[in-house]
């Protein structure tokens, strides 16, 4: 009986009835590189253990790390803090590669402060990992508005509601939908939806404002507006716009005092500075007026409305010159801006200038696109007997300076 087994003394055994086949001597290195192999297997399991219980224990705490750093991440994009919050959602990106509500977070930072493209990507990552997140969809939506794709918008924005039909974030960007589209009745439908689930979103009153004012209906326009100034007193986009309804009233003194406050509260507001200046326009304010229009190139050097109605200013008094200037700008930003306003205003300028080919090019491209404007018609008319008189006289002076200077000769001839 053995009481222990030996691989030498098994390789020596011959015997049939032997516990073990007989194994070649050459057979002994397998077996030990064999032993090794199982060694290594078990570590492998053992890691593998180890590596469950980590992810039992240890996880959950990164996640709930994770979870504090989001919800700190939401309040800064709430706060303006747009950089910060980018930040944190990329270490928790670094720990958690496959979080679509981090994505989701980075997306509203990045639309936010304006970076539509990067954020399409992150909502778009997002919904690749969770297809049915209704942040993600509502994101995706919106970055789809942005790059003025409005179909794809729909389509995302409409699966945002219906998987979420309490939420009214996305009823709110369906109004910007229909606005877009010109289509402001079903605009006014959807903001007032949206006010109806949560009313404290000034976005959707200052929206519905403006679809109230395209529709002509001003006294609903300026409620809302007073109600979007109400629950943010900072919203300067609001008193804007009701400061533009007053003006359409002609209440000046009030539509002054909205673009005063929109101006005081945001003073690189580029549309405040070209509003306010076009109703001192109308008020005949034409320095004040020319002011404000350089303040709004100085901070939007492309900006055509605000070269157009400087333009229109310089040409209010008599300034004819700095008038074709801005008139030149504005037609190289836009040559169909308004209907060809630029090249009336700046065809008129050189008229005044008497430069009368230039305006009766100017005007020739005015009638293109206003064929019916008989008062420029008339404008055109006048530019040719002038240029054309401008051709009569000078043969005309010409002559009569030579007549003059042989009659000159002349008289030296018989002295």
């Amino acid at each position: 009986m053995r009481s222990s087994f030996s691989v030498s003394a098994a390789a020596n055994t011959t015997s049939s009835n032997s516990f073990l086949a007989p194994v070649p001597p050459s057979a002994s290195v397998s077996i030990s590189i064999l032993h090794v192999m199982c060694f290594s297997k078990i570590k492998y399991i053992l890691l593998l253990l180890l590596l469950c219980v980590v992810q039992f224990h240890i996880c959950p705490a990164f996640a709930a790390v994770n979870k504090d750093k989001l919800e700190l991440a939401w309040q800064l994009i709430d706060q303006g803090e747009f950089d910060e919050a980018i930040l944190l959602c990329n270490e928790i990106i670094e720990s958690e590669p496959e979080n679509a509500k981090t994505y989701a977070y980075r997306a509203r930072a990045y639309g936010k402060e304006g970076n539509v493209e990067r954020a399409f990507i992150d909502s778009n990552k997002s919904v690749e990992i969770e297809p049915n997140n209704p942040l993600a969809l509502y994101l995706r939506g919106t970055s789809y508005f942005e790059k003025g794709d409005l179909k794809s918008a729909l389509v995302d924005i409409n699966k945002s509601m219906q998987i979420s039909p309490s939420w009214s974030w996305p009823y709110g960007t369906m109004g910007l939908i229909y606005q877009k589209k010109g289509e402001h009745i079903k605009a006014i439908d959807e903001f007032s939806f949206a006010i109806k689930l949560d009313s404290s979103f000034t976005g959707d009153f200052t929206h519905r404002g403006i679809s109230y004012f395209e529709l002509g209906n001003f006294d609903s326009a300026i409620s809302d507006f007073t109600k979007a100034i109400n629950l943010d007193p900072h919203n300067y986009f609001a008193y804007c716009s009701r400061g533009q309804t007053y003006l359409v009233l002609k209440q000046y003194d009030k539509s002054l005092e909205d673009y005063n406050a929109a101006l005081s509260i945001n003073a690189d507001y580029t549309e405040g500075y070209i509003n306010r200046g076009y109703l001192f326009n109308i008020l005949k304010e034409y320095d004040t007026a020319i002011s404000d229009f350089t303040k709004a190139i100085a901070i939007n050097p492309n900006n055509i409305e605000a070269f157009c109605n400087r333009g229109i200013a310089f040409y209010s008094i008599h300034n004819y010159y700095k008038a074709a200037s801005d008139f030149d700008k504005a037609i190289e930003l836009d040559s169909s801006y308004s209907s060809g306003l630029s090249y009336l205003y700046r065809g008129s300028s050189f008229f005044y200038l008497k430069k009368y080919r230039e305006s009766i090019a100017d005007f020739n491209e005015y009638l293109k696109q206003n064929p019916e404007d008989n008062i420029v018609r008339s404008y055109r008319s006048m530019s040719y007997i002038h240029m054309y008189k401008y051709y009569m006289v000078c043969p005309l002076i010409i002559i009569i300076g030579f007549i003059i200077v042989m009659h000159q000769r002349g008289r030296l001839k018989h002295t």
